[in-house]
């Protein structure tokens, strides 16, 4: 198949079907780690403790510095202290690999200076616009 119509095909996927399209064959496995553009928007479907802060920050690298939107859900999420938790460390390696971030959801580890550091503004209130 040709790498554009792959691209296509591939353009469609949510996160963890991308995940796993990357396993299909070489050619896919190329397409799918070197196309940044095909990891802007990462939708994580998990329960917090099957993701880990290297599994995350390892997505983050595919987008090659284009990520928009980060997002954890999980149908065991009922309440905010099960959402996912990551450290300050690596919330501000997302964000500094991440120019382009606007949206970070679904998961929480720091109060608002902690947040307003990681996220490099002096604002809290600016830190929970782009935390959501």
């Amino acid at each position: 198949m040709p790498d554009d119509a792959l691209l296509v095909a591939l353009s469609k996927l949510q996160t963890a079907d991308l995940c796993s399209a990357a396993c299909v064959c070489r050619q896919w496995r190329r397409v799918c780690t070197s196309t940044k553009e095909l990891w802007t928007q990462l939708n994580l479907h998990a329960a917090p403790s099957q993701i880990t802060d290297s599994q995350v920050l390892a997505l983050v690298a595919r987008a090659q510095g284009g990520l928009r939107s980060l997002t954890f859900t999980s149908e065991e999420v009922t309440d905010s202290r099960a959402l996912h938790r990551v450290s300050e460390a690596t919330l501000a390696a997302i964000v500094d690999a991440s120019p382009e971030l606007t949206w970070l959801t679904g998961f929480t580890t720091l109060n608002e200076a902690g947040a307003a550091t990681a996220l490099g503004t002096e604002s809290p209130a600016e830190a929970f616009r782009i935390l959501r």
